[in-house]
């Protein structure tokens, strides 16, 4: 994994850091990732804002903005993820197994800063693991990093595979019931 980022304004401040991004760009695994004219995020003691933030490299997007919670005075995050090929980005989270496909969808980041809980909407097309074509699949997964608990679903009707796929992971868990799953 190798991580370059060239150019860009930043602003540091007591109160917090604020990352202005023109346009720009970083390299990734070899692969140059453009950083959108005119998005940026601020980071600051208790909060985090993103606008328009975009990171592109050819067909894949992830596109990051924030939004006011309608109940509290939180500013929570939303990334949009479009054609994000996984075989960039798994590996930065295990080497095993080998994973391959297209993930397209939605994250919902909320309290940032605070408590934070996690919810991902998406499919990944194509999806291999080690090499074995597994077909289109549904993901929908939560996660409550103050429980230390993320649970997921996964679906597939593909032509290739039929199953459901509910589990949870507890990184934190030192039980022996880190991660379970039921497959059907």
């Amino acid at each position: 994994f190798f991580f370059q980022a060239e150019d860009g304004i930043r602003d540091y401040k007591v109160t917090g850091v604020q990352t202005c991004a023109l346009p720009d760009l970083f390299i990734m695994n070899n692969k140059k990732w453009n950083i959108s004219k005119g998005g940026s995020v601020n980071w600051k003691k208790d909060n985090i804002e993103a606008n328009k933030f975009v990171l592109s490299h050819e067909d894949q997007q992830i596109d990051v903005n924030s939004e006011p919670d309608g109940l509290t005075n939180h500013v929570n995050l939303t990334a949009n993820f479009t054609n994000i090929n996984l075989v960039d980005f798994v590996p930065i989270l295990f080497k095993n197994p080998s994973i391959k496909g297209k993930l397209n969808g939605k994250m919902d980041i909320v309290e940032p800063m605070k408590t934070m809980k996690l919810d991902f909407n998406g499919t990944v097309d194509s999806l291999e693991i080690e090499g074995e074509r597994v077909g289109k699949v549904r993901i929908d997964a939560d996660g409550d990093m103050a429980k230390g608990v993320f649970n997921y679903h996964a679906l597939s009707n593909d032509s290739a595979n039929t199953f459901s796929f509910d589990g949870f992971y507890k990184p934190g868990d030192s039980t022996g019931k880190r991660i379970n799953g039921l497959l059907s």
